[in-house]
C-alpha cells in the first residue's frame, strides 16, 4: 500500500509546491551547467566500486531476501523438521551483522580489514534504534497488558461512525499529531487501540491500520516533526511560516489521498 501512496503523493506534492507556493528557480542556464559539471567531476572522482562496496551490497542484498521470504524459510521442512523456524527478522538482522564482521573488507593493504569493525558500529546511532525499539516496545506493552483491548472497548462508540468518516478522523489525528511527537511512538501507541476498536465494531482493522500506517509517515509542517525537516529548516532558505504554510497544505493534500487510498485498497491488499 505505501507503492500507491507513493505514486500519488509525490506528483500531488510536487504540483502543490510548484502551482502554489512558488517553488521556482532563478537559477541561469550557465549556472546550471556548471553545477552539472560540478556534479559530474565529483562522480568520476569516487572511481569504480571497491571490493568492499560490492560485498556490503551482496551483503544488503542476503539480509533482504531473508526478510522477504522469511515465512517460506520458516515453514519449509527437511526430513520432517523445520530447521530455519526461528528465523525472525531479528536473527536475520543479527546473521548480517555477524557477517559483516567476519567477511573481509577485500583491502590488500590491511588483510585483517573486514567490512564492518567496532569503531564504525560505534558510531551507528543508538538513539534512532532505541527509538524505533521503544516504540516497538510500547505496544507489545499496550498489548499484552490489555490496555489497548480496555481502551477500544472504551471507544468501540466511534465504531458506529461511517467507516469512511472514522477513516478521516484517524488520518487527521494522526497526520496533525505526528508533527510534535515520534512517528514510531505515535503508531506504536495508536495502532493496538485503534486494532481493538476494529474488533469490537466488526470493522475490518486494516482499514484502521492502513490510515495509521501512512499518514505516520506524512509530517511536513515543522521542523521537529521529521529529520528531513530540520535539515531544510537548517538550510536557512525558508521561515518556519513558510514551513508551516506549504506544510498545513501539503498535509490536507496527504490526508485526501491517504483516506481515498485505505478505503479502496487496504481491503483488497489486506
Amino acid at each position: 500500500l505505501g507503492v500507491p501512496a507513493v505514486l500519488v503523493l509525490v506528483p500531488l506534492a510536487w504540483w502543490l509546491l510548484s502551482r502554489f507556493e512558488g517553488a521556482k528557480s532563478d537559477v541561469s542556464q550557465d549556472t546550471a551547467d556548471k553545477v552539472a559539471g560540478m556534479i559530474d567531476r565529483k562522480v568520476a572522482a569516487l572511481g569504480p566500486m571497491s571490493v568492499a562496496e560490492k560485498r556490503v551490497i551482496g551483503m544488503f542484498a542476503f539480509i533482504a531476501s531473508l526478510w522477504i521470504f522469511g515465512i517460506p524459510l520458516r515453514e519449509l521442512e527437511i526430513g520432517g523438521v523445520q530447521p530455519l523456524s526461528g528465523l525472525s527478522d531479528s536473527v536475520a538482522a543479527i546473521i548480517g551483522v555477524v557477517l559483516c564482521f567476519l567477511i573481509p573488507a577485500g583491502d590488500r593493504s590491511d588483510r585483517a580489514a573486514r567490512l564492518l569493525d567496532w569503531k564504525t558500529a560505534e558510531s551507528i546511532p543508538w538513539g534512532v534504534v532505541l527509538l524505533f525499539g521503544g516504540g516497538m516496545a510500547l505496544a507489545g506493552a499496550m498489548r499484552y497488558s490489555g490496555m489497548s483491548a480496555w481502551l477500544g472497548g472504551e471507544l468501540a462508540i466511534i465504531g458506529t461512525l461511517p467507516v469512511i468518516l472514522l477513516i478521516a478522523l484517524v488520518t487527521l489525528l494522526i497526520i496533525f499529531l505526528t508533527e510534535i511527537t515520534s512517528n514510531v511512538a505515535t503508531a506504536a501507541a495508536t495502532m493496538p487501540v485503534l486494532i481493538a476498536v476494529g474488533e469490537a465494531s466488526d470493522i475490518d482493522v486494516a482499514l484502521l491500520a492502513a490510515p495509521v500506517a501512512l499518514a505516520a509517515s506524512c509530517a511536513f509542517m515543522l521542523p521537529m516533526a521529521t529529520g528531513p525537516n530540520a535539515v531544510i529548516y537548517a538550510s536557512g532558505k525558508i521561515s518556519l511560516e513558510q514551513m508551516a504554510r506549504a506544510g498545513f497544505r501539503l498535509n490536507l493534500l496527504a490526508s485526501v489521498a491517504i483516506i481515498a487510498l485505505s478505503y479502496l485498497l487496504a481491503p483488497l491488499v489486506f
